[in-house]
C-alpha cells in the first residue's frame, strides 16, 4: 500500500497506483480525499513511448519483441517511484 499524502496512511494499493496518471485521480481508501501523480509524469514516460513507437513500423519481431516489455517494465517501474500527491 500507498501512503496518502493526505493523512499519511496507507490509502492506495500497489496495482491502483499503476492505472494512475497525470489527467486522473483515486481516492484514498482511509479519508477519501483524491490523490493522484504529479503532471509532470507525462515527461518521464516518454522515453519509453518514443521506443515503443519508433519499433513499431520494424519487421524485426526480435526488436518489438524486446523494445514493448522493456518499454512496459520501464513505464511501470517510473510509475511506481513516482510520489503521490494531492488532488
Amino acid at each position: 500500500m500507498q501512503n496518502c499524502p493526505h493523512c499519511n496512511e496507507p490509502g492506495l494499493s500497489v496495482s491502483r497506483k499503476l492505472t494512475l496518471g497525470p489527467a486522473n485521480a483515486a481516492n484514498c481508501e482511509n479519508c477519501g480525499k483524491k490523490i493522484g501523480v504529479p503532471s509532470s509524469a507525462i515527461w518521464y514516460y516518454l522515453p519509453f513511448f518514443i521506443v515503443a513507437f519508433a519499433s513499431w513500423p520494424m519487421d524485426s519481431i526480435v526488436i518489438k519483441g524486446v523494445a514493448w516489455p522493456l518499454a512496459f517494465i520501464g513505464i511501470c517501474y517510473v510509475q511506481l517511484k513516482l510520489p503521490l500527491v494531492k488532488r
